[in-house]
């Protein structure tokens, strides 16, 4: 009867570990493309932030899942490639670091003084203050996702 017992839990149990070993390795992945244009310069570079929550969003940079930066800028233009991203929700900030140094320079007011976007070139209320993830999120759900953006200043 033991044995009988032994043999039905392993008969039960079994199917149910090689489908979750499956369903773990069929995790997908894509790559996100962020093409920025509509900066006023080619001097200095820009760095892009990507979030995959709302912990952070937009405002803190060291909360960010991932980030790139100095990136060149070529005929107004900028492009960042971020790949092997699982397939969900992310939001992503960039700025145009005209004088090279390494922040976000605001005005005595607190307003960026340097270009900046947002992902779905969404912006905050009234146009000046930071969007939301929620208002600023996208979807990563196949090979690749394109988001093209345009500098704010």
């Amino acid at each position: 009867m033991r044995n009988i017992i032994i043999f039905a839990l392993i008969i039960f149990f079994l199917p149910g570990f090689f489908w979750a070993e499956g369903k773990s390795a069929d995790k997908k992945k894509g790559t996100l493309l962020v093409k920025v244009t509509g900066l006023r310069t080619n001097k200095g570079y820009v760095v892009c932030h990507l979030f995959n929550d709302a912990d952070g969003y937009p405002l803190k940079s060291k909360k960010a899942l991932v980030f790139q930066d100095d990136l060149d800028i070529k005929d107004s233009t900028a492009s960042f490639v971020f790949t092997d991203l699982p397939y969900g929700k992310y939001a992503f900030t960039t700025h145009h670091d005209e004088n090279a140094n390494h922040k976000m320079d605001k005005t005595w007011l607190g307003l960026p003084a340097e270009g900046w976007a947002c992902s779905n070139n969404v912006m905050g209320i009234l146009g000046v203050g930071p969007p939301s993830f929620k208002e600023a999120h996208f979807v990563v759900n196949k090979d690749t996702v394109v988001q093209q953006i345009k500098m704010n200043y």
